[in-house]
């Protein structure tokens, strides 16, 4: 069940000189960059590149790993920095940079074709960890599994160990000391022990400061992976994942011994068990309680003769298109994924039950099948598909008018019920394009359309199959300014509304010199509590949306907006996001130790607070009425 995880960057907020989309991508996640490797076409690649310091000059004798299918190999780079691997598979690779006097450089990448990288090595920093169990007691032996650096490369350094990796393991005081870090940066990582189950530190900043990390006793999960003919599979790769809070997550890997048998440490509580092999097909996973009884803790896995499936995705033009997630479902569950190369063509090894084929189209794209691929049980051991072709998506354009017919502009458009959403402005004469970026299942797409200032909107929507300009009339409403009976979420607000709002304080500020709640005396202020380390779904869109408001708003006297970041990031870091995110209106940094967010109660975030006029606290749940609501407190006088 190999697994491919994307990060996308946010793109330019303005599209044409038609309309100003904002748009939230489709998955945000920080510890896989995919790179786009150019070059011949075939399934092994070549990958070169060089490793240079921080003025750009190249750096000799640096020892360079890549890390592919949990196995390393290591060259180094030559007199001008240069370093080179050949047979590398159409698959994500990790690259690990290190000369002694600098910092680790890296990176995380999918390969679909043959090309050049560059590696930076930096200023190196140490930090320093404590491994205690839950006495507090210093535990020895504990060792670093997994490092990700500065959310830009991957380091596994168990797998690198057996390549001439240096292991970092705590001595009697537990401390246990990571070497040779980016300053300024920061890492997430895995400690792992053979008496203790592994503990996963989300975020800790490259500092002086020690920091203490628990340990919790686990028992022994084991098994034994083979193949459909009972041979024992070396070398395949068992993943373990927690079920909780409605979605998975990773607790323990660890690799298949010659005889094809496995253990892992894990505390006790329900997993699944899920095996992978490049040359197998992935059965389902298994579920399993883990007690005390470690006799029971037993979970054998089968990998299958896999069916071979073959093809190419091209653009309209007939261009390969390259980069595209290809998965095979059997029921709602994804058994393996791919990306299309650099010519377009795929390959994925799936089991031989009837399952069907899905392909994420880039965006503004779909497939002309529309849907997934249907592929039979009887179908061949290797099946070659016929060419898949992508067509772009419709257009939505038209015309916003106001209720006399006249055109409208101080308009907010805003996608409903599709992920990811998006908002548009109109051109000063109400016309707006929208180009989407995926179609909804149903072919329909829903949109509300609101002024800026007045109490007029219309809901409407367009049907992609059959595409003709909208003209859009924008009628009175009546705004929603009910309180839900208990606020959604982790934050409570308990005595709080209508009561004055707490102070915020800051240590840092960007876009704007030091602010007070005194500052926006007058003025609706809308309050955002976030955090640029949060890729969830909801805090991206969260901060699309202020953008697209700040735009339609920035000119109001009467409103204002403030970002409150998360204390736990340097000032640099947050900078980064600020800049990242193309968030212009004011933010501050949290004064440590979480000085705002405390006096605010904020456990849970993203979090929209709006502030009247006067400096109290009125709506705390603003979700999908918060233009409205802004309106409805401007209002008020």
């Amino acid at each position: 069940m190999n697994t491919y995880r994307h990060r996308y960057r946010k793109r330019n907020a303005y599209a044409d000189f038609e309309l100003s989309v904002f748009i939230r991508a489709q998955s945000w996640f920080v510890s896989i960059l995919f790179i786009l490797f150019a070059g011949h076409t075939a399934f092994a690649f070549d990958v070169t590149g060089v490793v240079i310091d921080p003025a750009g000059k190249p750096v000799s004798g640096a020892r360079v790993w890549l890390c592919q299918d949990r196995t390393a190999r290591h060259a180094d780079t030559d007199a001008v920095g240069a370093f080179s691997f050949g047979d590398v598979a159409p698959r994500p690779v990790d690259l690990v940079a290190y000369k002694e006097g600098f910092s680790f450089g890296g990176q995380t990448a999918a390969v679909i074709g043959s090309g050049t990288v560059t590696l930076v090595l930096s200023e190196p920093a140490t930090l320093t960890i404590r491994a205690k169990n839950e006495s507090f007691e210093p535990i020895a032996g504990a060792f670093i599994r997994h490092l990700c650096i500065s959310d830009a490369f991957n380091v596994a350094v168990s797998v690198l160990n057996a390549d001439g990796f240096a292991p970092m393991r705590s001595d009697a005081d537990g401390r246990l000391t990571i070497p040779a870090l980016p300053k300024d940066g920061h890492i997430r990582f895995v400690v792992g022990h053979r008496d203790y189950a592994d503990s996963s530190v989300a975020y800790l900043p490259v500092s002086d400061k020690e920091q203490t990390i628990l340990l919790y006793p686990g028992v022994k999960l084991r098994g034994r992976v083979t193949a459909d003919k009972g041979n024992g599979v070396p070398h395949a790769c068992v993943t373990v994942l927690r079920v909780g809070a409605g979605a998975q997550r990773v607790a323990a890997e660890a690799l298949t011994d010659p005889d094809g048998y496995y253990h892992v440490t894990v505390v006790q509580d329900d997993y699944f068990v899920a095996v992978a092999h490049p040359d197998f097909a992935s059965p389902r996973s298994v579920g399993i309680g883990v007690g005390n009884d470690e006799k029971k803790n037993v979970v054998d896995l089968v990998l299958e003769s896999p069916r071979v499936i073959t093809g190419v995705l091209d653009y309209p033009d007939g261009k390969p298109c390259q980069g595209a997630p290809v998965s095979y479902w059997i029921e709602k569950e994804s058994y393996t994924e791919t990306l299309t190369q650099q010519d377009g063509r795929f390959e994925l090894r799936t089991p031989r039950a009837e399952g069907h084929l899905r392909i994420v189209s880039p965006d503004g794209f779909e497939t002309e099948h529309r849907g997934d691929i249907k592929i039979a049980a009887e179908n061949p051991a290797k099946l070659a598909l016929e060419p898949i072709k992508l067509r772009a998506l419709p257009v939505i354009e038209g015309t916003i008018v106001g209720p006399d017919g006249q055109p409208e502009s101080r308009v907010l458009i805003a996608t409903r019920g599709i992920d990811p959403p998006m908002w548009a402005l109109p051109s000063d004469d109400g016309r707006f394009r929208i180009v989407l970026r995926q179609a909804p299942p149903e072919r329909v797409v829903a949109f509300r359309a609101e002024h800026a200032q007045r109490f007029l909107r219309a809901d409407f929507q367009a049907p992609l199959d059959d595409p003709k300009p909208l003209r859009v009339t924008l009628e009175p409403f009546e705004p929603d300014i009910k309180r839900p009976d208990a606020p959604p979420g982790d934050n409570a607000f308990k005595d709080m509304l209508d009561q004055s709002a707490p102070e915020i304080t800051c240590d840092a500020w960007f876009n704007t010199t030091p602010l007070t709640l005194e500052s926006f005396n007058g003025k609706v202020l809308i309050l955002l509590f976030w955090g640029g380390f949060d890729e969830r779904s909801t805090g991206r869109s969260t901060i699309e949306e202020l953008r697209a408001l700040h735009v339609l708003l920035k000119d109001d006297p009467e409103t204002a907006f403030l970002g409150i970041h998360d204390g736990g990031k340097e000032p640099a870091e947050v900078q980064r996001y600020v800049k990242e995110y193309g968030i212009e209106f004011p933010v501050g940094r949290d004064a440590e130790p979480f000085q705002t967010f405390g006096k605010y109660g904020i456990h849970y975030i993203p979090q929209i607070v709006l502030i009247d006029k006067h400096g109290i606290l009125r709506h705390v749940s603003v979700e999908g009425r918060l233009l409205e609501l802004i309106k409805s407190l401007r209002r008020e006088g």
